[in-house]
């Protein structure tokens, strides 16, 4: 392994041939959130019998979680300008399918959780467009707004979860009673 020349940031050394360091950690990472996120997405599907705009939510949950597998077949290197049209790509399918879901569970529900997913759209879409804005190259900027708003889709996720948990078996009987009373 030879010198990096000093011009080049830490994100850019390589090694045995251009593979990132950190790629053999990050591979793995990415099948285990691919296998969960599709696991969770089935869950939701499978959970909301009779709720029609939750279980397209619970789909595009699992599409967002198979189409993560194009980040890991797609990722941006730095330093090569031909990873990065079919990275942003991948990305801007995979936000899309996110977004999706956020809005669906916000149509889904009714209260606490519907303006919850409302906010946490508005938090992800917002931190999103700064990050974009900071674009291109890596920047401090960028990799802290992209950090804030997965992380705020993943508290969606995670709040989302404790939801459909406290969910009575009911209530899919009770929703269309409200939904037939409108």
């Amino acid at each position: 392994m030879g010198r990096v020349p000093p011009q080049r940031t830490d994100g850019e050394r390589t090694v045995r041939g251009g593979i990132p360091p950190g790629r053999d950690v990050l591979v793995p990472f990415t099948w285990l959130y691919t296998a969960l996120f599709v696991a969770f997405g089935a869950g939701v599907w499978n959970s909301v019998h009779g709720n029609r705009a939750l279980r397209i939510a619970g789909g595009l949950l699992t599409a967002y979680g198979l189409w993560n597998i194009m980040g890991a077949l797609y990722p941006l290197t730095l330093g090569d300008e031909t990873s990065v049209p079919m990275h942003i790509l991948a990305t801007n399918i995979q936000l899309a399918l996110m977004v999706g879901a956020m809005c669906f569970v916000a149509a889904g529900f009714h209260g606490r959780m519907r303006w919850y997913s409302i906010l946490s759209l508005l938090a992800s879409a917002l931190m999103g467009m700064v990050a974009f804005m900071a674009a291109p190259g890596p920047n401090l900027v960028l990799g802290i707004r992209e950090r804030i708003s997965i992380g705020a889709f993943l508290l969606w996720v995670a709040v989302l979860a404790v939801a459909l948990w406290r969910r009575p078996l009911s209530a899919p009987a009770e929703e269309r009673r409200h939904q037939s009373a409108r």
